[in-house]
């Protein structure tokens, strides 16, 4: 079999890269898919891959277990309740995986480990390392396979090898508890394919009121199963101050397993209570210092993309003594998240849209298969007029092969071009195909798409036995709809009781802002309208400039559809000494397009502190649709081609 893996991962990424993703399917396509690639590959490599994190019992110390390969996981226990620890005991437990460094790490390149975290709220960090994992280490990685370590073990460079760390916030993923609003998987599936008949809001006169009135359903159904739990209702603890507490102990846990790692390697025995206090202090002042646990005084090494930039600006704000390697990828703007507002996130997203018809109309119609003579204009002029033959008259499909009937509509059409926005390298050429057979009435490639998203998880016999809103009903690890408006509505200010007619004039401001992703936007927040809780530690955007101990880069895409470059730029002024890299490309984080430069940036920050000088702009490597990237292969080494390939592979596996 093992000389069959290269073909089964082809066939495997060749369906995968067709699927696209959706805000409220995340993970349930793509990253499971991604996961599925990974262990099939396993499988016919023969590797054992049975591995459930039900077999892992949470501790307070970092316990890892191999898992997926290549990784290794862990569940950390930490108190529900960071502001009264003790209380009843209740506490969580957060799923970890690690990526191990290409090192030991008692070798002086060791690095030491770096955080990531995916964004949303609600993306799961052990999915991010799962599928990009790898590609993350590789640019913060020196470049290279390390050489051999001296017979003495000493090594005179300066190059750093990392761990990669991901965790699943609180309440999300495979950490545990979670909150559960739907009974089980069924009916949370039914959920999804309900809301889908909808459209988004503002495609018809009753799309606002359906999705209004699904929304309050759904924070009802919340409402409830917190008021049955309690002040113990994980809900209450989800928000983002416990999260970053959450970091604090994690880096605290790595460090304490770092110096019982480098004891057992060193002497053979690790820091224990059972050799006593004398002999463990004698163990701990033997190691070098780079190996010690500093208690109370580890710090942070991150890339948070996204929310998980909000996340590494709210810590920053918090410890900044820790904030020792932050970078800070599409950077959501406190003020503007914390308040709940979200319009200022709009002011770039339809013109990524714009680049579209740009790409295209550069590429020609042997490489954007929607294309027309005419010029940019002239694509999106057919653009809309194909949807408004969509609103008038929808596209039916027939079954054909695994692929059921369908109707493709207007918000099929609107929804897929949303999506496209954050991946323009993976999805605008994607996207002019479908464009390109609904224009000649054709919709058997969209319907397909959509088909394939829809996830089927059939519960155990446990189920059955455990009862509705039982851990068997749920599938494990999987999106659920209720997360993001735990984290986010617990953030914001309170719009509790709100009206409908003064929310419509907030979405119709949205969609003012943005036709493209003001209606997903204001679809977002409804469920806070219902979100009566307020979590029990809140956290205060401070007013001052903040000092960290070593300076942030910030990285912002020249057009995001999401976190506009702008909002970086004003981030920055609240961190002294740091510096905004701006990304001269369209999408959502800097990996949605290749560029070396900006992964050089980013690699001789980790390794070194080096920051970008201000004002630095890094162009692109590849465009969409172009197909020919702007640096030939010739004219690269062989770290910059293992380097491009990494950008290539995280641009191509885009999330958004």
């Amino acid at each position: 079999m093992i000389h069959q893996l290269p073909l089964l991962r082809s066939a495997i990424w060749a369906v995968c890269n067709v699927l696209g993703n959706a805000p409220s399917l995340y993970s349930r396509a793509r990253w499971l898919c991604d996961a599925a690639a990974f262990e099939s590959a396993l499988h016919a490599s023969g590797v054992d891959v049975a591995f459930s994190w039900t077999h892992i019992v949470a501790s307070e110390k970092l316990d890892y277990h191999p898992c997926h390969g290549h990784f290794e996981c862990a569940r950390l226990q930490l108190p529900l309740d960071w502001q009264n620890a003790t209380r009843n005991h209740q506490t969580v437990a957060i799923a970890v995986i690690r990526l191990p460094a290409k090192v030991s790490l008692t070798d002086t390149r060791y690095g030491g480990a770096i955080i990531v975290n995916p964004g949303g709220p609600g993306g799961s960090g052990v999915g991010k390392v799962l599928s990009h994992g790898m590609q993350i280490r590789t640019i913060v990685d020196a470049p290279g396979p390390p050489s051999p370590v001296s017979s003495d073990g000493v090594t005179e460079t300066t190059d750093k090898y990392f761990d990669v760390i991901g965790f699943d916030p609180r309440g999300i993923g495979y950490s545990i508890p979670r909150l559960e609003c739907f009974p089980d998987a069924e009916t949370r599936e039914n959920w999804v394919l309900q809301s889908k008949t909808e459209g988004v809001v503002g495609s018809s006169d009753v799309a606002f009121d359906a999705k209004w009135a699904r929304w309050h359903s759904l924070s009802k159904s919340c409402m409830d199963r917190i008021s049955e739990d309690g002040e113990d209702s994980i809900a209450y603890h989800m928000n983002t101050r416990p999260l970053v507490a959450d970091m604090v102990a994690l880096t605290e846990r790595h460090g304490e397993w770092r110096e019982a790692q480098a004891q057992e390697a060193l002497s053979g025995s690790p820091t224990s209570s059972s050799n006593g206090a004398a002999e463990d202090n004698k163990k701990h002042e033997s190691l070098p210092h780079r190996l010690k646990w500093h208690r109370d005084q580890e710090v942070l090494r991150y890339w948070g993309f996204s929310y998980g930039a909000l996340i590494g600006q709210t810590f920053a704000a918090m410890y900044p003594e820790r904030a020792s390697r932050l970078v800070l990828d599409s950077v959501l703007l406190p003020a503007d998240y914390y308040h709940g507002s979200w319009v200022g996130g709009l002011i770039d997203s339809d013109a990524v849209w714009d680049t579209f018809f740009e790409y295209c109309s550069r590429s020609g119609p042997q490489k954007c298969p929607f294309y027309t003579s005419g010029g940019s204009g002239a694509i999106k002029r057919r653009y809309h007029l194909l949807l408004a033959s969509l609103r008038a008259n929808p596209i039916s499909v027939p079954a054909s092969g695994s692929s059921g009937p369908d109707v493709i509509t207007e918000s099929d059409v609107r929804f897929e071009v949303k999506e496209s926005l954050y991946c323009p390298m993976q999805k605008f050429p994607l996207l002019a195909a479908e464009l390109s057979d609904l224009a000649k009435g054709n919709g058997s490639r969209l319907a397909k798409i959509k088909q394939s998203r829809l996830d089927h998880y059939d519960p155990p016999q446990r189920c059955k036995d455990d009862g509705p809103f039982s851990p068997a009903c749920q599938e494990p690890g999987g999106w659920q709809d209720e997360d993001p408006p735990a984290v986010y509505c617990a953030d914001a200010e309170s719009i509790v009781g709100m009206n409908k007619e003064s929310f419509k004039r907030y979405a119709d401001e949205l969609i003012n802002m943005s036709a493209v992703c003001g209606p997903t936007f204001s679809e977002a927040r409804m469920p806070c309208v219902g979100w009566d809780l307020r979590p029990k530690w809140q956290y205060t955007d401070p007013s001052n400039e903040v000092t960290t101990r070593h300076p942030i880069l910030f990285i912002g895409n020249k057009l995001d559809p999401a976190t506009p470059l702008h909002d970086a730029f004003v981030a920055s002024t609240n961190f002294a000494g740091s510096i905004v890299l701006q990304q001269d490309s369209a999408g959502h984080t800097s990996s949605s397009s290749p560029s070396l430069c900006t992964a050089k940036a980013i690699r001789r920050y980790f390794q070194t502190g080096q920051l970008p000088e201000p004002g630095v702009v890094c162009q692109p490597d590849e465009y969409p649709f172009a197909g020919k990237p702007k640096v030939l292969p010739s004219s690269l080494d062989d770290d910059d081609m293992a380097l491009l390939a990494a950008l290539r592979d995280l641009a191509m596996r885009c999330r958004g």
